[in-house]
């Protein structure tokens, strides 16, 4: 079964290569014949005619002096038989001058005159000769000879394969003795075997295996290209170089291109065809028993593996014979994606083998063409690429980033070596694999930027003895050339930054090589934005990489490296923007809204470094201030408006939310803590200061519940919302116990209310387990205002009420007070506060075991606080006689007794005094009148 190519004469052949056609006559067409229960492939140059009446009818010219025999009518009738032919017209003549012509039907060709048969006993004849065949003509890639000698009655198979042994003779000159059937049996194998894989219909020419290979028949395919490979493998002839290195070429295409559902998977693999054919005879009994034979003697192929089937005993009925156990068929792929890789790339390397030092020939400078061993060269290398970068996806996906590098390296070689082979030409699929793996390389540098281990190292400099002849000959075609920046790009290095820098540098090779890919407008926009996308991708993290290590340094102490990296982090931003913009998709929408959030960041710190050193002057805030966070404010509202809505990229949009907010809690931070009296004045900056406050909490509210328990952002953001509502509380607490004439009695009221909701919804939020410190002020500020609103009341049982109030506050810090640990103060504060110094940690951690005449601040201040209250009670009940049971003089009285004694114990360690607190918040606690 052949078919003929589009290679026209006057060009060079085309890849994969097609030999040329045998010297003999060729077949008019190729039948499958199936008789009993087998299937075979035959040749046939019968012609076949056809018209209306009789759509297939063979033609035979017959002498009418010479009387026809049974081996004629066999012939016939077996010819009509095998090409399912249901007529034969009989053209008689005499000299050349037609006579008469005779229709014959192909069942009634047994009954001619002089050459009746029985149909019946050939067929038996032909499925036991069949049978035995199939039976022993097991070993794929050997040659079988049929024979029988003239006036015998054994038909004998020789294994003819064994010819390729040496003789004792040649074995003396040194040489080897070559099969004469090898050549013509291994292109058979490549002929069938490509038009298997490109059957007709198919496009033309493609170097791509077709979809509607079956499996099973890629699973022929794959043994007859195997098969082929071996028989040629010491071939040095230039046609059998050609076919060998286009079939290890379809080999690694099949192994690449078919997933493993296309065949039935099997421990068992190919045969090897090497080892040293046996000598067998097979004689069958007249009751069809099997008895094994002595190898023969005498005569000139009395060495050859053979069997024998007696000619009388075919006519005793229809013999089987199970195929050999030992060899059964083979499987076509494995179910590994890597296994596969591997197996491709080792039939790359046996192809790139049998080219040998052809591929290495310099081009003619006489003709433009390019040599056929350069063409399968050049096929194989860009095959063996793609192969890589097969194994470098699947590292990727399991971590393996340093391997993953290694085999993106050497897909780059086997590109490069491929292009120097064709002369810098190829397909745009060729191309497209070549910009993949300068993108896959830049995506490598990118991953390990951020994680990278000792593993990864040693993944990337171990050196594989099976890509070592690939790479070898990639790099003989073409050098590399030393300090290149190509050559860097190609190598692991532990620089954050410099990994960062090698990934652009791969992502803009990969820009270059975009024009010259010639695919459809679809295809390609598809591929710039995926590249741009990474692209963007890269620059943003760098951008990011240059303000983190800014952050890091001391701006007093390095001032110009400090806005140095500054300038280079908002540059690296933008130009991330820009790339993300380019590719003009509401896909990278969530990539350019990150981007504005980092430019924001930046603002955002900027401007904290510069309110860190108008702190440290003393002086109020700043025009530099304000200006930074108003380019951050405006960064980050572009960013929220990318993202249009929160459902889109929910995690990224509560980030984005509570970076925003923390934004506005830092700049009413700010502006409380050094309010700008120069340009405003005290009500307009409260103003400012609740509407920043406001805003943080419209941003970060809506957040506490999306963030996970476990999540390390869970106490942070619950902390950004108890400050926001504590200083909210602070502000109104503050107008609530003035006494300015200004205040209406209803805005004092609102005032103490609001005051007490925010400081109630700051209790809320503060986890105790996070967050004691600010647990404890919050709970003494908000006994503070029950206090000052007790004083302002009129009526006994109305202050008694308030202090009541107050009493509870401070009694509630029990549970603050089980996790308040004063040597650790400095990690619950702000980001932009977390600014000391290693003296000043020390100084915290040796404190705890040093007395301290004072003891810690706020545990002695909740004490005083707490025995200045249970006074009041008391003071305030001795006014009125008549007070209900649960207020009762008495209770107060034990309370108050009972904190003098707690209060008496304030010296030893911190962490003595906070107990001692805690024994006397619960001493009093339980003094509670019910």
């Amino acid at each position: 079964m052949e078919r003929e190519t589009e290679d026209q004469p006057g060009k060079s052949p085309g890849f994969p290569y097609t030999p040329p056609p045998p010297n003999q006559r060729r077949f008019y067409h190729d039948v499958q014949w199936d008789i009993a229960d087998i299937r075979m492939l035959l040749g046939s140059d019968l012609p076949i005619f056809g018209s209306d009446s009789h759509p297939a009818i063979s033609l035979r010219l017959r002498d009418m002096r010479r009387p026809i025999t049974v081996l004629t009518g066999l012939d016939y009738w077996l010819d009509n038989l095998m090409c399912n032919v249901p007529e034969l017209a009989m053209c008689f003549h005499l000299d050349g001058i037609v006579q008469r012509y005779e229709m014959v039907k192909t069942e009634d060709i047994p009954n001619l005159e002089n050459s009746e048969f029985s149909p019946k006993e050939v067929l038996e004849v032909a499925q036991n000769i069949l049978a035995f065949l199939k039976a022993n003509c097991t070993r794929e890639g050997h040659t079988y000879w049929l024979f029988r000698q003239r006036g015998e009655e054994v038909v004998k198979l020789y294994d003819i394969t064994s010819l390729m042994e040496t003789s004792s003779r040649d074995e003396e000159e040194g040489g080897k003795a070559q099969n004469p059937f090898a050549r013509s049996v291994a292109v058979l194998f490549y002929r069938v075997a490509r038009n298997m894989l490109n059957p007709p219909g198919s496009s033309s020419g493609s170097n791509r295996l077709s979809s509607a290979v079956t499996g099973e028949e890629l699973s022929m395919a794959k043994l007859l290209l195997e098969n082929c490979v071996r028989l040629l493998r010491d071939s040095r002839h230039s046609d059998d170089i050609n076919v060998g290195s286009s079939a290890c070429y379809l080999l690694a295409d099949l192994y690449l291109s078919r997933s493993p559902s296309d065949s039935t998977p099997s421990p068992d693999g190919p045969p090897d065809i090497r080892g040293r054919s046996r000598d067998r005879k097979l004689s069958l009994n007249s009751d069809g028993g099997e008895t094994e034979g002595r190898e023969g003697v005498g005569g000139p192929l009395s060495y050859l593996d053979s069997k024998s089937l007696s000619v009388r005993d075919l006519r005793d009925g229809h013999l089987t014979f199970p195929r050999d156990p030992t060899h059964p068929l083979p499987s076509l792929l494995v179910t590994s994606s890597t296994d596969r890789a591997r197996l491709a790339l080792q039939s790359i390397a046996k192809g790139l083998d049998i080219l040998g030092e052809s591929l290495f020939v310099p081009r003619s400078p006489a003709t433009s063409e390019t040599p056929l061993a350069h063409t399968c060269g050049s096929h194989l290398l860009q095959k063996a690429g793609s192969a890589y970068l097969c194994l470098a996806r699947t590292c990727t996906k399991t971590g393996k980033h340093g391997r993953a590098l290694r085999y993106t390296r050497c897909a780059l070689l086997c590109f490069r070596g491929s292009r120097e082979c064709a002369g810098d030409g190829g397909s745009g699929g060729e191309l497209l694999d070549h910009l993949l793996s300068w993108q896959q390389c830049g995506d490598l540098h990118c991953l390990l930027s951020r994680v990278s281990c000792s593993s990864d190292f040693e993944d990337f400099w171990l050196e594989n003895p099976e890509d070592t002849p690939l790479v070898a000959t990639a790099t003989r075609l073409h050098p590399p050339e030393p300090d290149s920046k190509e050559e860097a790009c190609l190598t692991i290095h532990s620089n954050r930054e410099t990994s960062l820098w090698r990934s652009i540098d791969c992502y803009e090779k990969a820009l270059q090589l975009a024009p010259s890919v010639r695919l459809s407008e679809a295809q390609s926009s598809g591929v710039l934005l995926t590249l741009r996308t990474h692209f963007g991708s890269v620059w943003n993290e760098l951008g990011t990489h240059y303000m983190v290590t800014a952050s890091s340094l001391d701006y007093a102490k390095e001032r110009g490296k400090v806005e140095k990296l500054w300038n280079c982090s908002h540059a690296c931003l933008n130009r991330g923007l820009d790339l993300f913009t380019a590719a003009d998709s509401t896909s990278t929408s969530v990539n350019r809204s990150s981007t504005y959030a980092n430019l924001g960041c930046l603002m955002r710190a900027c401007a904290s470094v510069h309110s860190r050193l108008a702190e440290a002057q003393g002086s109020e805030f700043t025009s530099e201030e304000k200006a930074y966070y108003e380019k951050s404010l405006e960064y980050y509202t572009t960013a929220q408006q990318l993202l249009r809505h929160e459902r889109v990229e929910p995690e990224f949009w509560s980030s984005l939310m509570c970076d925003l907010g923390l934004m506005y809690n830092t700049l009413a931070r700010h502006l409380l803590d050094r309010p700008p009296l120069s340009k405003l004045t005290p009500v307009e900056v409260e103003r400012k200061v609740m509407d920043s406050l406001l805003r943080s909490l419209h941003c970060i509210e809506p957040q506490l519940s999306a963030v996970d328990i476990n999540s390390p952002r869970f106490p942070v953001i619950h902390q950004l919302a108890g400050e926001s509502h504590y200083r909210l509380g602070c502000l109104y607490q503050k107008t609530a116990c003035g006494r300015s004439s200004s205040c209406s009695a209803q805005k004092l009221k609102h005032s103490r209310s609001q005051a007490e909701k925010h400081f109630n919804k700051a209790f809320q939020y503060y986890l105790p387990e996070h967050h004691a410190k600010e647990i404890l002020r919050l709970l003494l500020d908000k006994s503070t205002l029950f206090e000052l609103q007790a004083q302002q009341g009129q009526g006994v049982r109305l202050q008694l009420k308030l202090l009541e109030s107050a009493l509870s506050s401070l009694l509630q810090c029990q549970t603050a007070l089980c996790h308040y640990q004063p040597c650790h103060e400095h990690e619950t504060q702000p980001v932009e506060s977390q600014q000391e110094t290693k003296e000043e940690v020390e100084e915290g951690r040796r404190s705890e075991e040093r007395p301290e005449s004072g003891g810690d601040a706020l545990t002695s201040l909740l004490l005083t606080r707490l025995l200045a209250v249970l006074k009041q009670l008391v003071s305030t009940a001795m006014k009125k006689s008549d007070l209900p049971k649960s207020s009762s003089l008495a209770g107060y009285k034990a309370m108050y007794a009972a904190a003098l004694r707690g209060s008496q114990s304030r010296s030893g360690t911190v962490s003595e005094q906070i107990q001692g607190a805690r024994v006397c918040l619960e001493t009093v606690t339980g003094l509670w009148p019910d």
